[in-house]
């Protein structure tokens, strides 16, 4: 119960607001690049260059 409240108070101010919306589009931007290089690299063994 705790925990929720302190979720609602950060949610209240605009600064802890904006520090996760970062942190989360960052989050999405790292995992978007990990797919990205992982379907590379399986590409270029499948094509027999690596």
């Amino acid at each position: 119960m705790n925990f929720d409240r302190a979720i609602e108070k950060a949610m209240k101010d605009p600064e802890v607001r904006v520090k996760l919306y970062i942190a989360f589009n960052l989050g999405l931007v790292a995992v978007n690049l990990f797919i990205v290089v992982g379907l590379a690299v399986l590409f270029l063994r499948i094509a027999g260059i690596i």
